[in-house]
């Protein structure tokens, strides 16, 4: 069963924190029915949704598709890193068997507020 509670997150926010400096962007970290971490990019100095919608959530198997920008797809991989750490997955899709320690969500943005791309923060 998936579980995910707040003295995770708190163990995990540093690491995030440290990476949102890093790449000079804002984003929040938080919980979801106890079983998903969702990490939510609202600001930055990168300009992430060139060429794409002003919101997105990147598939952490499909990362290749953001080649095209190197400073995004560096920061993808880092920030799924981080969000996975400690985590795994034995599940079993032909058998419809789901077993993982947590669920992860990254959006860049949300649908009623956009990632908003800033000459500096």
């Amino acid at each position: 069963m998936a579980w995910f509670d707040q003295k995770m997150k708190q163990e995990m926010a540093p690491k995030i924190k440290k990476l949102c400096q890093k790449y000079g962007i804002k984003g929040r970290l938080s919980v979801h029915n106890h079983s998903t971490v969702i990490f939510n990019v609202t600001e930055g100095i990168h300009d992430f949704c060139k060429d794409r919608p002003s919101y997105f959530s990147p598939n952490q198997y499909w990362l290749d598709q953001y080649e095209d920008n190197p400073i995004l797809h560096s920061f993808l991989k880092e920030a799924f890193e981080i969000l996975f750490e400690g985590n795994w997955d034995k599940s079993d899709i032909q058998t419809d068997y789901f077993n993982v320690g947590w669920y992860v969500n990254l959006n860049i943005g949300s649908y009623n507020k956009p990632y908003i791309y800033k000459k500096e923060i």
